[in-house]
């Protein structure tokens, strides 16, 4: 049996293109992310952190948001406040 070379070729042909077509998209694709890492790079450089120390600058900057809601915390009178909830409580009869 002899095989259609033309069509073989033309299919491989096809492939190629599509391969090419593809290559082209993905080098585009890669060109734009790279531009957007170093925009980005360069935003947490402004921010005054290079962007190799972002994580220790994130995990630096949560230890001091936990340590200010502690202290946010310790500052509300929350027995005053129970006291009050329970007082208008009793007030309206048990509703609140």
């Amino acid at each position: 049996m002899s095989k259609d070379w033309e069509k073989e070729i033309a299919e491989l042909r096809r492939g190629i293109e599509q391969a090419k077509r593809l290559r082209e998209q993905a080098l585009a694709r890669k060109e734009l992310l790279e531009k957007q890492l170093r925009e980005l790079e360069s935003e947490i450089r402004a921010l005054g952190v290079e962007p190799e120390h972002l994580d220790q600058e994130l995990a630096r900057l949560e230890r001091e948001i936990a340590q200010a809601v502690a202290e946010m915390r310790e500052l509300i009178p929350w027995d005053l406040l129970a006291k009050y909830r329970a007082r208008r409580g009793e007030e309206r009869g048990g509703e609140d």
